[in-house]
């Protein structure tokens, strides 16, 4: 029995969660956003994130799980990313919103309630180009990962956050009392 669930455990450690969240064709600030923005820029996005975070992390692990949490007003993008998305094996859920959620909590509790699994998860945005590879060869997915930037001191990023599998329902729970 022992040997079996060691089996069980290095299998399951094996496998990751990415999150692709946010507003997909997105222009403007924070108060004046919105998501009728370039075709070609959005693709620019979405081809780094295949590049730079999808291929980096399939190197590391042998499973991968893509959900794909997005707004995108315009059935015509609607369609244009599930094309995209859809040449992806790896893809489990895509879900497309026309509208945002009051709060960045709310989004994050919404999206986190499509994975129903507990491998660590990477949460990135789908308007995001990242320019170089992910180093995930070098990462441990035992640790919480979060870039913190700001003019006025430190804030949180939410550009990229990684949660490790022992975090991730003290992290979910926590989104509940949040709001």
């Amino acid at each position: 029995m022992k040997y079996i669930h060691k089996i069980n455990n290095e299998i399951n450690d094996n496998c990751y969660n990415l999150l692709i969240r946010g507003e997909a064709f997105r222009i403007g600030g924070q108060s004046k956003r919105r998501t009728n923005g370039s075709i070609d820029e959005q693709k620019i996005a979405f081809e780094s994130i295949n590049k730079n975070i999808i291929h980096p992390l399939k190197e590391k692990y042998s499973k991968i799980n893509i959900y794909v949490d997005i707004v995108v007003l315009s059935k015509e993008k609607q369609e244009l990313i599930k094309k995209w998305f859809s040449e992806l094996k790896d893809i489990k859920i895509i879900h497309i919103h026309k509208y945002v959620l009051e709060t960045q909590i709310k989004t994050l509790e919404q999206s986190l309630m499509l994975i129903k699994n507990n491998y660590p998860i990477l949460i990135i945005r789908i308007d995001t180009v990242f320019k170089v590879k992910i180093p995930f060869n070098k990462m441990s997915n035992t640790y919480f990962y979060v870039p913190f930037h700001g003019k006025f001191g430190p804030r949180i990023n939410d550009i990229m956050i990684q949660i490790p599998k022992k975090s991730l329902f003290i992290f979910k729970k926590a989104l509940k009392y949040n709001k």
